[in-house]
């Protein structure tokens, strides 16, 4: 044995001999499950792995039926573990998170990590549309915000950090998010008009209705409308403040410039849906009526925001339609169909049965007259009909006026009537 060469052991080892070979004797480790994958994820994890552990977590998730404590734990693991992707380094992973979150039975299950929620958003929704997929991401993010606000406001996901981010977008003209997130933040002040309060969101949803276009405004008006007619939200409108851009839209000239003209028609129609209300006409009243004041004051200047005033007026008082059919039926010359989808009813009440039988749009009508008469109405109606150059505004101050003079179908106190 002595004269065997040295490489022989070495040729039987290679052979497999040797007791612990591994292609031999090693057990195959069976694959981790998908949640434990998952939960061993994180921000720099390869994207594909990500991809995989995300997809076989919503497919365990659409079949969930059948074992309740399966269902336990992939809820567990989606509220802890897919939270962590929201900083992960590609967009996708992060959208996909975002829309995983939705599946989750309520909010309450990320309470824990409320504020990195918000940060995460917070950084999503101030991303550029221009960087490729940023789009589909904030698009997930805003959705998953106005999933929480489903249920009560405790749970929601929209602290000042996501309202004030929100703003930040609703002022960017040109945003393709800017029309989801003005919805969102009008939903807010619907429901939970504090949190819009506490950060000034107000303000930019006055101005942001000012903007345009006619959807948005609408659906603003009718939020802030839904304030003013109820007493526990008022509080949160400050007299003189909240609506200033609304009036001040009004009271200043235009001159030539086109889109000035079109934010004064729309603050026409915002204030005339405002003051068809209790609570709007409320508001008005307070702060020493100075905003009532301020339109009669540009009114008797005869400016270009004169004619939209008139028009505001005879929309208020009920005599649009009769302004636009009887004086201008063939050739029409005062735009009184600004306000066409949204009149008061007119009812024909005779003189007699105006003494006894008042319905609630006649007393609202004969208190906004009171108080434009008190502003000094009547004398802005003279000036504007003798001293303005537009032929529309002289014929609509004189058609109000002649109204006026006659027996109109609003009762008036009688120290007003003399």
């Amino acid at each position: 044995g002595a004269g065997r060469p040295a490489t022989s052991a070495s040729s039987e080892l290679s052979a497999g001999s040797y007791p612990f070979d591994r292609s031999v004797n090693t057990i195959a480790e069976p694959p981790l499950d998908p949640l434990a994958r998952l939960a061993a994820c994180n921000e720099s994890s390869d994207a594909s792995e990500v991809d995989e552990c995300l997809s076989l977590l919503a497919a365990r998730l659409d079949t969930l039926s059948s074992a309740a404590t399966d269902a336990a734990r992939a809820l567990e693991t989606l509220s802890r573990h897919v939270p962590c992707l929201l900083a992960h380094f590609k967009w996708y992973i992060r959208a996909r998170a975002y829309k995983l979150l939705r599946r989750l039975p309520s909010p309450r299950a990320l309470g824990y990590c409320t504020e990195y929620m918000e940060l995460s958003i917070m950084h999503t929704m101030s991303m550029s549309d221009d960087v490729h997929g940023v789009h589909e991401e904030r698009e997930q993010a805003l959705k998953f915000i106005r999933w929480t606000m489903r249920f009560e406001p405790g749970l929601w996901i929209l602290g000042p950090r996501v309202i004030k981010g929100l703003m930040a977008i609703a002022e960017q003209a040109d945003d393709r998010m800017r029309g989801i997130c003005l919805e969102t933040l009008c939903e807010c002040l619907v429901l939970a008009p504090e949190r819009l309060w506490y950060v000034g969101g107000l303000r930019t949803l006055t101005l942001a209705a000012l903007d345009g276009p006619w959807v948005v405004s609408v659906t603003i008006a009718s939020a802030l409308a839904h304030v003013f007619d109820n007493a526990e939200t008022r509080r949160y409108v400050h007299a003189g403040m909240a609506l200033g851009g609304i009036v001040s839209a009004l009271t200043e000239s235009p001159g030539k410039d086109q889109a000035l003209a079109e934010r004064a028609k729309i603050a026409a129609f915002m204030l005339t849906q405002l003051l068809k209300s209790w609570g709007g006409l409320q508001y008005f009243l307070s702060d020493g009526r100075r905003a009532i004041r301020a339109l009669v004051e540009a009114l008797a200047l005869a400016d270009t925001n004169a004619k939209i005033i008139l028009g505001m007026l005879l929309e208020l008082f009920g005599l649009s339609d009769d302004f636009d059919a009887v004086q201008f039926e063939q050739q029409p010359r005062f735009d009184v169909e600004l306000l066409s989808p949204f009149h008061l009813p007119v009812h024909a009440i005779t003189q007699q049965a105006a003494r006894t039988r008042l319905l609630p749009v006649d007393y609202l009508r004969t208190l906004l007259l009171t108080v434009f008469i008190e502003a000094g109405l009547v004398d802005a109606l003279v000036s504007a009909s003798l001293e303005s150059p537009q032929a529309e505004v002289v014929d609509a101050s004189a058609t109000l006026l002649r109204w006026l003079a006659q027996n109109p179908r609003i009762p008036l106190p009688e120290t007003h009537v003399a």
